[in-house]
Parts: structure tokens; C-alpha cells; sequence
């Protein structure tokens, strides 16, 4: 297991994603550099080798942390409200970088989030937790079908539908707690 958490190096991206966590976990020289040169490729990231993360933009720092969880090549992706931060525009473009690797690698995600729209957009399935003590409240299927566009699904009647029913049950929870 692994998680994504934004932590660059001083140097440029391919520095900050350099394998250093892979090296301690027996992985050749060879093949570090090949998996780093993948990640940095795949992160959109080519020609920004050289530039130092401070120099990056929110999102280039957040494919950096998340290509270097990646070169791990964890069984399970844990990610924790890892986009929380970033503006819509950045935000969509990296659903859409989650999405494409998710695609290619098939890999198990754990996404926690409290935005709606991204877990309609990202899950397969979402899990709704209750108020203290935290409890499973629902479990909904995320039946849309992939690959998916960002975008485009919540232009869809299907989302909105899917994004009233969870909505309603979150405004039910929030109502109780308000209550108590």
C-alpha cells in the first residue's frame, strides 16, 4: 500500500520522483531510471525535468507526488483528499490524469473525499459514512461507463441523478447530526 502526499525534492521533478523510495525497497539502478522516466512522461511532466517543484504549479507538484507513489507500483493506491486543494480547472485535469493511469494500470484506489462531484467522477463505487461515530451509512454503485470524461459525465443526466439520490442521503445525515 501507498499514498499520495505532495513532497518534492529541491531539485527538478525527475529528482523529486528519482526512485529514492524504490532504491530502498531493492529496486536495480535500471530500472528505477526506467520506471522514473515512464512517470515523467505520464505525468505530462516532459521538458520540466530541470525545474525546481517551487517553480511548478499546484497540479505539476500533485503529479509529481502522485507519479512518485506510482514508481512504487503499490498493490493499493491510498489517496487522502489529495486534490482538496487545487482550483476546478486543475482539479478536473487531475481526475482526468487519475482516470487514464487508472485505465492503463488497473490498480486498486482507496480516493477519500468530501466532494461529491469528484467521487462520482473517479469512483466505481462510494461508500457513505455516517456522522460521529463514523459508520457505513450507504454503499452506492458507480455504474458510468469507462473511460470517462471529467467533463463530460457531469453533463449527463445520470450523474445528476446518481448526484441527487447520494445528496439527499448526506442532507439526511446532516440533518440528524443538526438535530442531536
Amino acid at each position: 500500500m501507498s499514498s499520495s502526499a505532495i513532497r518534492c525534492f529541491p531539485g527538478g521533478p525527475s529528482s523529486a520522483i528519482s526512485g529514492t523510495d524504490s532504491r530502498s525497497r531493492g529496486v536495480a539502478k535500471a530500472e528505477r531510471a526506467d520506471r522514473v522516466a515512464k512517470a515523467v512522461e505520464r505525468a505530462g511532466l516532459d521538458g520540466f525535468a530541470q525545474t525546481f517543484p517551487r517553480m511548478l504549479s499546484g497540479g505539476m507538484r500533485q503529479r509529481v507526488a502522485l507519479m512518485r507513489t506510482l514508481i512504487l507500483e503499490p498493490e493499493i493506491l491510498l489517496m487522502d483528499e489529495p486534490f482538496g486543494a487545487l482550483d476546478t480547472h486543475t482539479k478536473l485535469e487531475m481526475h482526468k490524469t487519475l482516470l487514464e493511469i487508472w485505465e492503463r494500470e488497473r490498480q486498486t484506489v482507496l480516493f477519500v473525499t468530501h466532494d461529491l462531484g469528484e467521487a462520482l467522477t473517479l469512483a466505481s463505487r462510494i461508500i457513505l459514512l455516517s456522522a460521529r461515530p463514523g459508520r457505513l451509512k450507504e454503499d452506492f454503485d458507480v455504474a458510468f461507463p469507462r473511460p470517462r470524461d471529467p467533463v463530460g459525465l457531469r453533463e449527463t443526466a445520470e450523474f445528476g441523478r446518481l448526484y441527487s439520490h447520494i445528496w439527499h442521503s448526506l442532507g439526511e445525515e446532516f440533518r440528524r447530526t443538526k438535530a442531536d
